[in-house]
Order: C-alpha cells, then structure tokens, then sequence
C-alpha cells in the first residue's frame, strides 16, 4: 500500500480521515458562529464551538480516547468515542428540551 505520510503518524489517523473531521469541525463552528452573529445567543456558539471541538480531537488528538478508555476498562477504544458521544448527545438532547419548555 505503501508508506503512511508523516502527517498521518503525528495524527494517528488516516490523512483523508483526518481532514474529514477538521472540515467537518469548522463546518459546525462556522454554523454556531454565523448564528450568534444573527441573534447574539452565546449559548449557541458554545455549544457549537464544543462540539468543533470534540470533532476535532477524535480527528486530530485520537489517542486522548485511548486514555478515556483506560480510564473506563475498556478494551476497544471506539466504544469510548461511542460513550463520550452518547453523553454529549444527551446533554444537547436536555438542553434543546429546556428551550422547548421555555417557550
């Protein structure tokens, strides 16, 4: 197949796989920053520049999930991205049900 790039040594990952995560990160920071540029909600732009950039360290930082899944006995390193995206998933489910509620 041939010799892995030395970007994709330093990343851990895939080169192309890399760079899918980084546009897609700056794709959902871009959104939640064009959102509070029309409606001033900060809430908004955090929310979207978390999940930039939880996109960004399984793209670029994937060994930090190895840690992750030390910490949680896991053997299978994807099973930890799999659980902190689940957790997030839920936090932004409660949180866009406490916006319902209020209006």
């Amino acid at each position: 197949m041939g010799t892995v790039p030395e970007a994709a040594a330093v990343f851990g990952l895939d080169v192309s796989l890399t760079l899918v995560f980084l546009v897609v990160g700056l794709a959902v920071f871009l959104w939640g920053f064009a959102r509070y540029r029309r409606t001033f909600w900060r809430t908004e732009l955090a929310v979207a520049t978390l999940i930039a950039l939880g996109v960004w360290s399984v793209g670029v930082f994937p060994d930090l999930f190895l840690v992750i899944a030390d910490v949680l006995r896991l053997s299978e390193t994807f099973r930890a991205v799999q659980i902190v995206a689940n957790v997030a998933f839920v936090f932004l489910l409660l949180y866009a049900l406490s916006l319902i509620n209020d209006n």
